[in-house]
């Protein structure tokens, strides 16, 4: 355990590394989550009336609900993008190839190679909140132990979504259709922007079919609304029955396709 932990420090000291080089980039990328929060402050000022009704489950705050949404639509994209970018990198530099000669089992290698993303984006959150308490949401009731349960099994299930679409560009390159599928369905019907019960029913099946529904739902319940395990146990299911089916899928054809490309001298290919 200790040795993992080592190895998984390392890749994410080295992907820091990598980031903060580009200065410019770096600073600017964490400056945006200030902007961001400041135009969906005002954005929130001005729908706030219109989605009253459909707001009321989460106590009504429109600012509150895309906070949320906002920040956690982003743990999203760093599983959909993080581990195919980070391997299209490592492709490209060709270290790919020599990491998995190294007696770091694949599994590592592709968990550690998001490990930067994951750490950074759980900061980035922990931002969001804090400047969202600043411009007056209410957490005071908020459930804490209850909604990182919600992020834990949320964190499972991106991470499924994530070795799905590395092992897509492992064979491939390009043209992953896992990231296309999620990052594309997650904004429209995955409840980021707005509640889903504001979409017609036959729209709202796709909706329940995405993990960051049922992430979203579990976790604004327990900040805003202080709920219990018991009152979101229908966000817990649908992100256990996702975990336990994709992950050990996810990672079957993620093996798969390490096999498929040494096989065929891919590994070296970009």
């Amino acid at each position: 355990m200790k040795l993992f932990l080592r190895k998984m420090a390392a890749f994410a000291y080295r992907d820091f590394l990598q980031e903060a080089s580009y200065r410019v980039y770096f600073v600017t990328q964490w400056s945006t989550v200030l902007l961001n929060i400041v135009a969906y402050f005002f954005l929130a000022q001005f729908l706030e009336g219109g989605l009253k009704d459909q707001l009321e489950p989460y106590g009504g705050d429109l600012f509150a609900f895309l906070l949320i949404g906002v920040a956690w639509g982003g743990y999203q994209k760093v599983a959909v993008n993080s581990f195919t970018i980070r391997i299209r990198e490592a492709q490209m530099m060709g270290t790919f190839e020599a990491a998995l000669a190294t007696r770091t089992a694949p599994s590592q290698i592709i968990i550690g190679s998001a490990i930067y993303d994951f750490a950074a984006m759980s900061m980035r959150v922990m931002i969001y909140l804090i400047i969202g308490a600043l411009f007056g949401v209410d957490f005071s009731h908020a459930n804490v132990p209850a909604a990182l349960v919600v992020f834990a099994l949320s964190i499972l299930a991106f991470l499924c979504i994530g070795i799905g679409s590395g092992a897509f560009i492992v064979m491939y390159k390009k043209g992953d259709p896992v990231s296309w599928v999620f990052s594309k369905l997650g904004v429209p019907f995955g409840g980021v922007l707005f509640p889903i019960s504001v979409l017609p029913d036959s729209l709202q099946i796709i909706s329940y079919c995405l993990p960051i529904t049922h992430a979203l739902e579990g976790l604004r319940m327990t900040l805003l609304k202080g709920a219990s395990l018991s009152e979101i146990s229908g966000s817990l299911i649908g992100l256990g029955v996702f975990t336990c089916v994709l992950l050990p899928l996810s990672l079957v054809l993620f093996h798969y396709a390490l096999r498929y490309s040494k096989e065929r001298g891919g590994l070296v290919q970009f």
